[in-house]
């Protein structure tokens, strides 16, 4: 029994060796498989005779609407701005004054003397015009009074851009005393025809414009600038006549002038030269003072008869009729006049005068012209306050002479200026 298993157990090891040498043997002469061959390449496809069309993606698009060629408007005519749109006209016949303002559109004015036939154009009159224009529509004009012979304002405007117009009888008087101030300042004083002695002055603080003109027949017309009807004329005084007669109409200049502030610009006409005055008594030489107060006198007489209106003018240091003033640093001063007066007046107040030769006057005011030291044109003189405490004002036969100081002076004024203090330690000390 126990030889039986052992022989299937050898039985069992010849087939496992034989396997083995089966297996053995297909290792050592191995059959070689060949490699697979590779996959054919695909056959690329036809391609199409004609590609697709590519349509692009296009927005909607709204089709302009479909317009009208524009109507041809008319070429617009170019703006005239040098055409007037206001006008008007001032007159006063029975002195043959006519005279015409056109403003046009840019504000330039152009004046016309209608009796003189003389014009003048002003540039920028953008103030005037503004006025003008708030002013005149509406203007109420007064029919002319039948007696009037002349002498009253006669007036008429247009307004072309509204059509509107007036005529008549102008009584306001401040638009009167502008249109003759604008008229005037520009244009110049009007004198009536024949005038051989005239004065106009411009409206001032002190008082309105006012003209007073003597003709060759010795008629006399005043008025003054705010009259709706000036006076009757007059007969002129004969002084006047015999005041001219004396003028050195040759060596006269045609301004003589100092910076008064208030006072008025004058025009002093003697036959054909017209002479611009202003502060006459700091500025006229000796031989028109005379003159000058005639003609004042007569215009000062039609002033006072409106005394609401005007104001007599402040007193100069140097008076129209004195020829030296001086100022000493201690504030006294005296005043002298053409025939020898001396007035003299101390710090206080205190006033004495006394008589010296006119040849001494005349002496001394003339070695101080002659000097060197002091110059014609007065300056200090004409402010309210002197700025140095020595002042000297001298009137010779050209002018007005002036000088101030605060310390010394020069040796050629020093002598003159010892005889003035002489004087006036002597005055003083008698009036003490």
């Amino acid at each position: 029994m126990h030889g039986q298993p052992h022989k299937r157990w050898w039985h069992w090891l010849v087939w496992v060796v034989l396997g083995l040498v089966w297996v053995g043997c297909g290792t050592a002469a191995p059959t070689r498989t060949p490699p697979a061959s590779p996959p054919p390449l695909p056959t690329a496809a036809p391609l199409p005779t004609l590609y697709p069309t590519y349509t692009p993606v296009r927005p909607q698009i709204t089709p302009p609407p479909t317009l009208l060629p524009p109507t041809l408007a008319p070429t617009a005519t170019a703006v005239d701005f040098s055409q007037p749109i206001i006008i008007f006209t001032y007159q006063i016949p029975a002195i043959g004054l006519n005279r015409r303002f056109e403003g046009s559109l840019n504000s330039d004015v152009r004046l016309l003397d209608l009796t003189a036939a003389t014009s003048l154009t002003l540039r920028g009159q953008q103030r005037a015009m503004v006025q003008l224009q708030s002013i005149l529509p509406g203007l109420e004009l007064s029919p002319l009074p039948a007696d009037c012979d002349g002498r009253c304002v006669q007036f008429s405007y247009e307004l072309p851009p509204t059509g509107e117009t007036g005529t008549g009888w102008l009584e306001n008087d401040i638009l009167l005393a502008s249109i003759e101030q604008f008229f005037s300042t520009n244009l110049g004083p009007h004198f009536p025809e024949g005038t051989v002695v005239g004065l106009h002055r411009t409206a001032s603080a002190y008082a309105v414009a006012h003209t007073s003109a003597i003709l060759a027949d010795g008629t006399l017309w005043q008025w003054q600038a705010t009259e709706a009807e000036i006076g009757e004329p007059t007969a002129a005084p004969p002084a006047i006549a015999l005041a001219t007669a004396d003028l050195p109409l040759s060596r006269l200049e045609t301004s003589y002038t100092a910076p008064c502030e208030g006072f008025p610009t004058e025009t002093l006409l003697i036959e054909t030269t017209a002479i611009t005055v202003q502060c006459p008594a700091l500025s006229l030489p000796i031989p028109l003072v005379s003159f000058y107060q005639t003609l004042d006198a007569l215009s000062t007489a039609m002033l006072e008869q409106e005394p609401e209106r005007n104001r007599p003018w402040p007193a100069p240091r140097l008076p129209l009729t004195a020829v030296l003033y001086y100022q000493r640093a201690d504030g006294a001063n005296l005043t002298l006049y053409p025939d020898g007066q001396l007035t003299a007046v101390s710090a206080t107040g205190t006033i004495s005068t006394t008589q010296l030769e006119a040849s001494t006057v005349l002496s001394t005011t003339n070695a101080l012209i002659t000097s060197g030291v002091i110059g014609r044109a007065v300056v200090l003189a004409s402010a309210e306050t002197v700025a140095v405490p020595s002042l000297l004002i001298v009137r010779g036969d050209l002018g007005v002479y002036e000088f101030g100081w605060s310390d010394t002076i020069g040796q050629s004024l020093l002598p003159p200026v010892l005889e003035l203090d002489q004087w006036l330690n002597q005055q003083l000390a008698i009036s003490n």
